[in-house]
């Protein structure tokens, strides 16, 4: 039930899905009240594990070694409301930092599988999209109360209708792209010959994600914790994405000097 409030638009959207998918019959108000339950527990689980982490208590809880682990790390933006009551409150874009955690599996090579550009940063049409994301991602300003209409591409702040499409870049967006490929790639990925040549690539096992408004201080501990109760310091291989942001390469510094650091390809 939580699951379904945190992926769709909201808890009257929920209710209706779970109605129409499920068994299950509940009322929003008892959905979101049980969402807000489940979700301080979560954050108190953060905060202990961060805290365990600090005190260096914090154990891994995965017993298999990752034979890759990538971190990527990215900031956005998030439309926020202030707590009280219902109804919307004194509405404001904040930005949100995201970790993307990733255990991989990959063969190792003498020399670099894929010395060519990659097929999808070859497509002008495809390349030019992304670009105008990461453009509007960093000309995004902060939305007054009246501000309805905004547009990405302009440099205002989006509505909920192109939040996802046009704001949002995950981070582990890049790795992705090397992992799947194109569209025009995957479409081939029927056709032996060339799904020979792409065997060099990760593949990707499990994926967790850790997310907060905190500052880049506080955010640093977090991903910190969750790396290790993964095992990724142990893991023979460490890759550490980011875009360039002077906070991303600190909080790589500080916590992750072990990881090989990589810049996101699209962003150069």
């Amino acid at each position: 039930m939580v699951t379904v409030n945190a992926h769709v638009k909201s808890g009257n959207v929920a209710v209706k899905v779970l109605k129409k998918v499920t068994p299950i019959s509940v009322c929003e108000s008892q959905l979101m009240e049980l969402t807000e339950t489940v979700g301080a527990e979560l954050a108190a689980d953060r905060v202990q594990q961060t805290a365990d982490y600090l005190a260096g208590t914090l154990e891994p809880q995965v017993q298999q070694t990752p034979q890759v682990a990538a971190v990527g790390t990215d900031g956005g933006r998030i439309f926020t409301r202030t707590e009280a009551g219902r109804g919307v409150h004194q509405p404001a874009w904040k930005e949100t930092k995201i970790a993307s955690l990733l255990t991989m599996q990959s063969k190792v090579f003498e020399v670099d599988p894929h010395p060519e550009l990659p097929g999808c940063f070859a497509d002008p049409a495809n390349v030019a999209k992304l670009v105008r994301e990461i453009k509007s991602i960093r000309n995004a300003k902060p939305a007054s109360p009246d501000d309805s209409a905004g547009h990405a591409g302009d440099g205002s702040s989006p509505t909920d209708s192109n939040l996802g499409e046009s704001l949002v870049l995950p981070p582990e967006s890049a790795i992705d792209a090397a992992s799947n490929g194109s569209e025009d790639d995957r479409r081939q990925a029927a056709c032996p010959a060339k799904a020979k040549r792409k065997n060099w690539r990760p593949r990707r096992v499990v994926r967790t994600c850790v997310a907060s408004v905190c500052s880049s201080d506080e955010f640093g501990p977090k991903v910190a914790a969750e790396a290790q109760r993964r095992n990724f310091f142990a893991a023979p291989r460490r890759a550490y994405l980011g875009d360039g942001s002077q906070w991303i390469w600190t909080l790589q510094q500080r916590y992750f000097p072990t990881f090989e650091p990589i810049t996101d390809f699209v962003h150069p």
